[in-house]
């Protein structure tokens, strides 16, 4: 048996395109209803889902946080779910047959599709730079890390030149030597010669 909910939602809610994330996801999950931004600065939902299971995989999939306090990136800080036949049900004023977005004035087809782009326009933007958010902490880390590789590997180079030149002044030590042990022979053999 089918289970109608109103859901109110708060948070970073309005004017993020939020209402058209709720009607893909509603049109994905098979979820009749209406969404409209209230005049508090909420979201009100109501939903028709074929059983109270679809209404929670719903609201999970609606749910969307940010790690972000920027103001023009949607985040849901609440879902309230008030079901059909309680008192803060109220009146859903739609027929359930589709799910659709109630923008509060009659728009035509040509604005409806306006409002629609706009609003995924913004949802694109908002995970674009949440992403490069993301990202830019993620590079902040690497960079931390290659410093770190970069100072070991300085002491390393600084070991390494230092055993270099060590194996240079051998080098050069062993040279002298064989120099003098080429002498020592040179001049012995000479003396047996003699």
């Amino acid at each position: 048996m089918a289970v109608r909910a109103r859901l109110v939602i708060s948070g970073n809610v309005q004017d993020v395109g939020y209402r058209t994330l709720i009607r893909k996801v509603a049109n994905k999950m098979k979820v009749n209803g209406i969404v409209r931004n209230l005049e508090d600065g909420n979201v009100e939902v109501y939903c028709e889902c074929a059983n109270k299971e679809i209404v929670t995989k719903f609201c999970k999939n609606i749910e969307k946080k940010s790690s972000t306090e920027d103001m023009f990136i949607l985040n849901v800080e609440s879902i309230k779910i008030y079901e059909e036949g309680s008192k803060e049900y109220g009146d859903p004023k739609t027929d359930f047959k589709v799910f659709k977005i109630d923008y509060g004035m009659e728009i035509d087809p040509f604005q409806k599709a306006t409002l629609t782009r706009s609003e995924v326009g913004i949802l694109l933007l908002g995970g674009t730079k949440s992403g490069i958010g993301i990202m830019t902490e993620k590079q902040d880390g690497m960079n931390a890390k290659l410093d770190n590789i970069s100072n070991q590997l300085g002491g390393a180079l600084t070991r390494y030149d230092a055993i270099g030149q060590k194996v240079n002044t051998m080098e050069s030590d062993i040279k002298e030597l064989t120099k003098q042990i080429t002498r020592l022979v040179d001049h012995m053999v000479e003396k047996d010669k003699t």
